[in-house]
């Protein structure tokens, strides 16, 4: 708690025992009139020697009272009420309301420990400080170190869920990321689209040209898709050359457009290669809503089917191109691009 200005402008105030220790005028007139009458008596008693045996007992008793009121009174004056003040003045100074150096003013008995109490008192306040400052420099290092372990955290996690080469999420994350929006999406009565791709003569790149190109192709086709697919798509490398996008709220014309126009950039990158059979792009689109039962396992079935159905079209299946393609496989494919503007993810 910051002090308050106003206060640190007012007198420490002194204990009550301290300020009484400033009246002493009356015990120090008093004292010495109660021991001078009991110096009388005494001298009294001894010089002038009577026979009266019960005055003199009286009087004896009676000096005897005067010197225990002589002795208590000095006692109090030289001992009880000093350490009186002075235990008064210790609670004042650890709480803060005196300072140290107002020790100085005890007198009489007890003025012989005040440097020694001093000295404790000191101590004690520079412990204080050190543990403060050691307690702040803990919390420092707490935060430090928490704040390493959550940095840490958040690269372990994205190790997890990403993939290395593309930089887009993985099979692992997908396995548990599609279930949740099936049953998001099934829950607010809304489609969920998926789009499943992979590079069409991908071995034959690899087996030309090498490992390397192979790997910048699927590195520039993971581009492409994250920058194509919508800010609420997620897109994923699902093994190999196969690539996944889950559209939530998305219905199957959305994903067919969306998956024409990773196509065609695909294809318009497969023609600056020079291979006998440059590198394209099949897909298969399923949504929840057409003939899936509803689960995130039958959605991938479908899309999957699809997109055999693609790539048996691409290799001149008669039998699926006299049935059409009902699930989008571009025939052929376009380079304008899809209806569909997805904005960049």
């Amino acid at each position: 708690m910051l002090p308050d200005p106003d206060n640190a402008q007012r007198p420490i105030a002194c204990p009550p025992a301290l300020a009484s220790s400033r009246r002493p005028v009356g015990f120090q007139v008093t004292c010495p009139v109660v021991v001078g009458s009991g110096v009388a008596l005494a001298l009294h008693l001894l010089i002038i020697a009577r026979a009266d045996p019960a005055r003199r007992g009286v009087e004896l008793m009676g000096a005897a009272a005067v010197c225990l009121a002589v002795y208590g009174m000095t006692r109090w004056w030289w001992w009880l009420r000093p350490m009186r003040a002075l235990r008064d003045l210790i609670a004042a100074v650890r709480a803060g309301e005196a300072p140290i150096d107002a020790l100085s003013e005890i007198g009489h008995g007890p003025r012989g420990l005040v440097p020694v109490v001093q000295e404790l008192l000191r101590e004690l306040r520079q412990q204080r400080c050190d543990l403060a400052t050691l307690h702040e420099e803990i919390r420092q290092r707490v935060a430090h170190r928490t704040d390493a372990l959550e940095r840490t955290i958040g690269t372990l996690r994205h190790q997890a869920t990403r993939d290395a080469l593309t930089g887009l999420f993985n099979r692992r994350f997908l396995d548990t990321y599609l279930p949740q929006v099936v049953r998001r999406c099934i829950e607010q009565k809304c489609d969920v689209t998926l789009v499943m791709a992979d590079l069409d003569h991908f071995k034959l790149l690899n087996d030309t040209l090498g490992h390397a190109a192979g790997d910048e192709l699927l590195r520039t086709v993971g581009q492409l898709i994250r920058s194509t697919v919508r800010g609420e798509d997620a897109p994923f490398r699902v093994g190999g050359d196969e690539f996944v996008v889950v559209m939530p709220a998305s219905s199957a014309a959305h994903g067919r457009a969306l998956a024409e126009r990773i196509s065609s950039l695909v294809n318009a990158l497969g023609r600056t290669y020079k291979l006998p059979n440059r590198p394209g792009l099949s897909f298969g689109v399923a949504c929840i809503t057409d003939g899936c039962d509803g689960s995130p396992a039958g959605l991938m079935s479908r899309a999957d089917q699809a997109l055999y159905d693609c790539k048996r079209a691409r290799r001149g299946d008669r039998s699926v191109a006299e049935n059409g393609f009902p699930n989008g496989c571009p025939q052929p494919l376009q380079a304008g691009g899809s209806p569909l503007q997805c904005p960049a993810h």
